[in-house]
């Protein structure tokens, strides 16, 4: 614990000396892990670029009240200011994505759409003048989703010599710390379960998950458990308790566990935001839960298109196995997040 927060406060020292200045709106409109991930990347480009990285989550979609130090620690300085709600968002396509969309919709509506947002980047470049930022969300951008993982990032400060994977598992380090507040009901949820010393664990995705990629037989997964044959249970992500009645009736050589209740078909990005705070906030908690007992497993199988996954090969590499048959979660040469 001393150690991470030493990390923590010589990252700090770090990224304060900077001039330039980025703010960064993290839970601006995709699920929680596909936002974190990319907030590893900005901190990780603002940090070779000697840019201030600075945080806007007040009005995250996963916020209960405050927005990041909700859930998490502190580790950067943070805006509350709510011209960040429209003016610093994640970019929408460009014009030639726009047109075709259009077209294939017969809507004028993704066009006044495109048309509003440079507006608001045009508002957004007044504003950063006025207020001394250097950067926004949709600046830098382009700039992450290009980052090589075969690249070699050395920032001696954080003992960060490495390649793309090893330079975010520091920073992971130093943001994913919960606060105690949450972490004692994560312990609270996490007691409903026994699990062994020794497990494995995998997300298997439904709902929204097909509209991107094809959803993973469960067959490939149980393919890959059998590398660790002394190893019988297994904890499950999954938002569809269908999957897990499946995995219980035609694989009974090994024993399932999951926080996932049997009333629960499928996530769907877009309906769940729209629930109440109180019930964000509980289904959050569970969440992190999960992912609090997955990052304990012995042995973790994912896929290379979910963001847990790319995850949770940043945080344990060392334990952690694809169905798409590359060990290596991060093996092409971007980053796989979404």
């Amino acid at each position: 614990m001393k150690e991470e927060q030493e990390l923590v406060e010589a990252y700090r020292r770090l990224n304060g000396s900077f001039q330039k200045k980025c703010v960064f709106h993290v839970g601006a409109s995709a699920g929680f892990f596909s936002e974190y991930n990319m907030m590893l990347l900005a901190m990780l480009y603002c940090l070779t670029h000697h840019i201030r990285f600075v945080l806007f989550s007040a009005d995250a979609n996963f916020a209960y009240d405050k927005g990041w130090t909700d859930y998490f620690e502190s580790f950067c300085d943070e805006v509350r200011s709510s011209h960040h709600c429209k003016l610093n968002q994640r970019p929408v396509g460009g014009w030639k994505t726009m047109w075709r969309m259009a077209r294939e919709k017969r809507s004028v509506g993704i066009l006044c759409w495109k048309l509003k947002s440079q507006l608001f980047s045009l508002m957004a470049f007044f504003h950063k003048r006025c207020t001394g930022v250097t950067y926004y969300t949709q600046d830098i951008w382009h700039e992450l989703l290009s980052l090589r993982t075969d690249g070699r990032y050395r920032i001696p400060e954080l003992g960060i010599d490495g390649d793309l994977s090893t330079a975010l598992r520091t920073l992971a380090r130093i943001t994913w710390r919960f606060n105690p507040e949450a972490m004692n009901e994560i312990r609270k949820i996490r007691s409903a379960i026994t699990l062994p010393e020794k497990y494995m664990g995998c997300q298997m995705r439904g709902g929204d998950k097909f509209i991107e990629f094809a959803l993973v037989p469960v067959e490939d997964y149980i393919s890959v458990f059998k590398s660790c044959p002394d190893i019988k249970d297994v904890f499950v992500l999954t938002d569809d308790y269908r999957i897990m009645e499946e995995l219980q009736n035609h694989y009974k050589d090994y024993c399932w566990h999951s926080l996932c209740q049997p009333s629960e078909q499928g996530y769907f990005h877009g309906d769940f935001v729209k629930n109440g705070k109180d019930y964000l906030r509980w289904r959050m908690l569970r969440f992190f839960a999960s992912i609090d007992i997955l990052t304990g497993a012995s042995f973790y199988v994912g896929t290379r298109t979910s963001n847990p996954s790319v995850f949770l090969y940043i945080f344990m590499p060392e334990a952690c196995a694809d169905t798409d048959g590359d060990r290596n979660l991060l093996s092409d040469s971007t980053l796989g997040i979404k």
